[in-house]
């Protein structure tokens, strides 16, 4: 994603992205170890840039 799509984009945390694919948060943070969603570290914080969420979804649509 280049810079003015990250500077639009909403950061999420991990409850959110969860909600958002109803998986456990757990399950986000196996898809964190295996680099299938890539965080942000802010301090001790960790979110995801939505565009980057919303990509995850999709390819996971067009490989159905």
């Amino acid at each position: 994603m280049n810079q003015s799509g990250i500077a639009k984009s909403k950061l999420l945390t991990i409850p959110q992205v969860g909600e958002r694919l109803n998986l456990s948060r757990s399950s986000i943070y196996r898809l964190m170890g295996t680099g299938d969603l890539i965080p942000i570290k802010i301090g001790k914080s960790v979110r995801f840039v939505e565009a980057d969420v919303n990509a995850f979804i999709l390819s996971l649509v067009q490989k159905r």
